[in-house]
């Protein structure tokens, strides 16, 4: 079952794998369903680098100003360096808060404390349950420990031949082997039970002495096993053999891990030196210096490798040499003085060897095989993670696409009511204009309505005003008439003649400018118009026939 992670915080920083920059990616805090939180760092949505599962238990973040510190589930030192101390403090606020504890080292120079003390190689669960990770400094290269000097190796290398103390008979004595170190001593003590018990023994040292991150291979490991003699001394006498060969090999190989490691360092130091040379000017010397310390490594650890191979070569006849001098006497008493029996003896141990050899061979391929699927189950769990991951990326921007679908949703709504409402004002101006139309449109049949009553009573007046002029022309004829009959009161007419035309013509114009102005009405409001007019006109006619 895939657990659902949700993102707590998120933040843009740089990352350093083993001290090698990365560049600038992004560090997400996560936190589960079951209440577990874990470190991802990521380049892209699908490009998750690292992992990193945090316990409330055990101190697995360090940090150094706006530098964060931890091992991944890989193994892997990491550090990531925030670039606002803001964000380191936010990040850390969020780790406190979900109880997470961060452990702070500075020694007096300021670097992070890495100790070098222990030569054991911790395993995976060993790391994850001590509260104590040794992480490597990513601002300066880490601190190297103390060389040994050429007289240390030289007197460790010849204790290496020194004869091992003498043993008592009875086979409850146990031996121990002392190794030393130029860094640390500890003590190895091998016991010495029954030769049964000597199948599934595996000497201590070569666990114990060795500091690189590979275990030893069986082919370098040089069991014997022994079927039951009679005599304790013979357990006794391969168990000191065994003893003596595995300290020399132990101590070998000791020596040559500790001068890999030095060479590593100087190469990791070097390659610190050629990654900050931007920030560093002037450190031509100091590389050309590490380079010659570096080729005498390599000189010395190749010497030490040719003295291995030549006393690998001559350690067994040397070995049965000295064993044949030490414990001639005991020999004697066993009857195994003679070379012959003592050959018989080292015969059969010979073949019962090839015989383990074969079993330790089936047992390596059965454990590569089986390191093989474990390779292949990790492949697979971290590209699961890596699934994993995505699809918590992926799910995070499906939310965060979700949260603005919601946003943009409800501005939609937003507006949606908006508009309906507008919609609705906009209805109601449109009800409120068709009711204006249909006023105007009633206005507009009364006024026309009010029109045709005008045209027909302006017809009425244009007939009143052509019987007018009628009267007009009969009124000349008249005049005429009478200015025949009468030439005699010719200027008395002829004055009546010009008031009644002057009447008439002003009649004519007030009627007309009358008829301009006046609005449209009633039939009997023009007709009461039109009679108040003559009325008027012929009064002042009169008046001035009178004046």
């Amino acid at each position: 079952m895939v657990q659902a992670w949700q993102t707590i915080l998120a933040k843009v920083a740089h990352a350093y794998k083993e001290g090698v920059a990365v560049g600038k990616v992004g560090v997400a805090l996560l936190k589960s369903i079951e209440n577990e939180h874990r470190i991802i760092i990521y380049k892209a949505k699908l490009n998750v680098l690292t992992t990193c599962s945090l316990r409330n238990e055990t101190v697995q973040i360090h940090r150094h100003n706006n530098y964060l510190q931890f091992y991944d589930d890989d193994l892997c030192c990491w550090s990531v360096y925030f670039d606002a101390s803001a964000n380191t403090e936010e990040f850390v606020a969020k780790l406190i808060e979900f109880n997470i504890k961060i452990g702070e080292e500075v020694n007096k120079e300021g670097k992070e404390f890495i100790p070098e003390t222990d030569t054991e190689l911790p395993n995976k669960e060993d790391i994850l349950t001590n509260n104590q990770i040794f992480l490597k400094s990513v601002e300066k290269p880490p601190i190297a420990p103390a060389k040994p000097t050429k007289t240390t190796l030289i007197t460790r290398m010849a204790k290496m031949g020194q004869q091992l103390p003498k043993m008592e008979l009875p086979s409850h004595v146990q031996s121990s082997a002392e190794i030393t170190d130029s860094s640390d001593t500890e003590t190895i003590s091998t016991p010495i039970t029954t030769p049964r018990h000597l199948q599934n023994s595996t000497p201590r040292s070569s666990n114990r002495a060795l500091s690189t991150t590979q275990a030893i291979p069986f082919s370098q490991i040089n069991p014997y096993a022994f079927s039951n003699i009679n005599s304790n001394f013979d357990s006794q006498f391969m168990q000191m053999m065994l003893s003596e060969n595995r300290t020399q090999g132990s101590e070998l190989r000791m020596n040559i891990s500790r001068l890999e490691g030095k060479v590593e360092k100087v190469l990791d130091k070097i390659d610190l030196l050629h990654t900050s040379s931007s920030h560093k000017l002037n450190k031509e010397d100091e590389i050309l210096a590490l380079e010659e310390k570096v080729l005498e490594l390599k000189k010395e650890n190749r010497k030490l490798r040719q003295t291995i191979e030549e006393k690998n070569e001559n350690l067994p006849e040397a070995n049965c040499q000295h064993i044949l001098r030490m414990y001639s006497t005991e020999l004697e008493q066993v009857n195994l003085a003679n070379f012959d029996s003592l050959e018989r003896l080292v015969g059969e141990l010979l073949k019962q060897r090839m015989t383990l050899h074969e079993k330790l061979e089936k047992w390596e391929k059965e454990l590569t095989e089986k390191n093989l699927q474990l390779k292949t189950h990790q492949i697979r769990l971290n590209e699961d993670q890596d699934m994993l991951a995505n699809t918590i990326a992926s799910k995070h921007q499906l939310e965060e696409e979700l949260k603005t679908t919601q946003q943009r949703l409800v501005e939609c709504e937003n507006s949606e009511s908006d508009l309906r409402q507008q919609l609705t004002k906009s209805n109601n101006e449109i009800l409120a204009q068709q009711q204006l139309f249909e006023e105007c449109k009633q206005r507009e049949t009364e006024a026309n309505s009010a029109l045709l009553e005008l045209q027909t009573q302006n017809a009425d007046l244009q007939k009143k005003l052509e019987e007018k002029e009628k009267l007009e022309l009969e009124s000349q004829r008249i005049n005429a008439n009478i200015a025949e009959r009468c030439e005699n009161e010719l200027s008395v007419e002829q004055q009546i003649e010009t008031v009644l035309k002057k009447t008439m013509n002003n009649l004519y114009a007030s009627l007309a400018a009358k008829l301009e102005t006046i609005v449209p009405m009633q039939k009997h409001a023009v007709i009461a118009v039109v009679g108040k007019t003559i009325r008027e006109e012929t009064l002042r006619a009169m008046d001035e026939l009178e004046e």
